[in-house]
């Protein structure tokens, strides 16, 4: 990424860490929250009224998923047997 990108989205990881948790109501930072409440921390986020908020979350959203998918163990949960390009003669098969 550019420097400003990475800058820019580090300090979106900064706010969700420490500040995002207490708007949401919470008083602890977001990686010692639970489950339940660091979901209600994102939602809000996604839902927020701040268009950058929206864009810092909708942009770690899409790391998040270009990390999983990438990852051959994920393919098979949702049907895809891997790219063609590059593929082995005998196919992909599940590191599992």
């Amino acid at each position: 990424m550019p420097p400003r990108v990475r800058r820019d989205f580090g300090r979106f990881l900064a706010y969700l860490e420490h500040l995002a948790p207490v708007r949401t109501g919470f008083v602890s930072r977001f990686t010692k929250l639970d489950p339940d409440a660091q979901d209600r921390v994102l939602g809000a986020t996604e839902a927020s009224s701040n268009a950058l908020l929206r864009a810092g979350f909708d942009g770690m959203k899409s790391l998040v998923l270009m990390g999983y998918y990438r990852d051959a163990r994920a393919w098979s949960i949702v049907g895809y047997d891997g790219p063609l390009v590059g593929r082995p003669p005998s196919g992909w098969r599940d590191p599992r």
